[in-house]
């Protein structure tokens, strides 16, 4: 079980996954932070509001990069399948579950997730080259 500064740490790396962004990332995880009782709700629950408020949020420009190799290959993928990639495999939640906070249906999570994978090895290519 990850304790409640992990559970922070995973939301934060989630909400800038999903928003390519730092300062909205770190916006939304505060204020998710200020709204959540760890002795009373459970961390999955903190993670669930992040997820949330970043896919409400529509961030536009380019995305925050100057990370890892690996981290700005998901960063580069479309807005759509950086989201479907990012909740189906790495906070690994069904393709049911991220339907539902997608609004939108398992088939296309699971095609965007899948179309995500195609492309990463490109974008991580493009990121060794760059370097």
């Amino acid at each position: 079980m990850e304790t409640p500064r992990e559970a922070i740490n995973r939301a934060f790396l989630t909400a800038h996954l999903l928003t390519a962004s730092v300062p909205v990332a770190e916006d939304i995880t505060l204020k998710a932070i200020d709204s959540w009782n760890p002795r009373e709700e459970s961390q999955e629950l903190l993670l669930e509001n992040v997820v949330t408020a970043a896919l409400r949020l529509r961030v536009r420009g380019p995305a925050d990069t100057g990370f890892s190799d690996h981290f700005n290959a998901v960063l580069l993928l479309s807005p759509r399948l950086r989201r479907c990639f990012v909740l189906r495999f790495l906070v690994g939640w069904s393709a049911e579950a991220c339907a539902r906070m997608l609004g939108t249906s398992r088939k296309r999570v699971d095609d965007g997730a899948r179309l995500a994978l195609q492309h990463l090895p490109a974008n991580f290519k493009r990121q060794a080259l760059a370097a």
